[in-house]
Parts: structure tokens; sequence; C-alpha cells
């Protein structure tokens, strides 16, 4: 409980806009999440970490940001927020085929790496590998639901 309402929010605060993507930056943010963990069980050596953390539900730190930049999308999407989503996503036009559905998203074209992996290039990646009946949710707690039985 003290680690889901101290440790955690400032973990994640604004994941959405810095999360990592360098496995040294992704490591040392779940790297707090194992001691955490060990801590909570006062298991400090031999125990599996992933194991204790199946135990209390907790999610690999990745996996979360993840869910994060997907969730803040779709609620851009359907309108949830006074951003103007047309300055910054562009639906795919054309037919739709078995990769392409009417939510599909067109790619940007990053060139250098702070700009590929920032949050608009990252999750339209990631939204555009999802399959339809998840990004054709009607509220945000179905989608996210749909996301984490993915």
């Amino acid at each position: 409980l003290a680690y889901k309402t101290l440790i955690r929010p400032t973990l994640e605060y604004a994941n959405i806009i810095w999360d990592p993507f360098t496995q040294v930056g992704i490591n040392r943010l779940q790297r707090i999440q194992n001691k955490a963990v060990r801590f909570i069980f006062n298991a400090y050596r031999k125990a599996s970490v992933s194991e204790l953390s199946k135990q209390l539900g907790f999610v690999p730190v990745q996996e979360r940001n993840r869910i994060c930049r997907l969730r803040f999308l779709f609620q851009l999407i359907k309108g949830q927020y006074k951003i103007n989503v047309e300055e910054y996503i562009t639906f795919s036009t054309g037919y739709a085929t078995r990769g392409r559905t009417p939510l599909t998203i067109t790619p940007y074209q990053p060139r250098i790496n702070v700009f590929k992996f920032s949050f608009f290039p990252r999750t339209i990646v990631e939204w555009n590998g999802l399959p339809y009946e998840i990004i054709n949710q009607d509220s945000v707690s179905a989608f996210v639901s749909a996301l984490c039985f993915e």
C-alpha cells in the first residue's frame, strides 16, 4: 500500500511524456520496483522478484508505461481532452484491409532517436499494432481491460 501511494506516483509522474526508451533507463525504474517488492516480502536475496510481483499483482514498469501511453492516445482520439488531435494525428485513408482499419494512424517518419521514441511516434506504432477489437472499445475502462488481457 505504501509503495502504491508514495513511491509509484513519483515514478509515474508524467511517464507518458518522459517514459525512458533505453534499456538503462527502463532497468533503473524496474530496479526501484524490484527493491520495493523485496522490501514488502522481506525477501532480500534468493526469492524470485517476478514471482513476488505476480503475487502482488504488479505489472513490469515498461508494460505499465505502455498501457498509460495507449490509454492517453485512446482518450485523445475519443475527444476527452481539449486538444486539437488533427494537429498531431492523421488517420490513414484508403481501403480497410487486414492491417488497416478506420482507426489506423499514419505513422511519423522520424530521423533521430530523440523524436523516434517520443510520445506520438512511439505510441502510434504500438497503436497500429493493436487488434481492431481493442481499439474500437467505447470506454476507457473497457479499452484498458482489453489491453491488459491482450
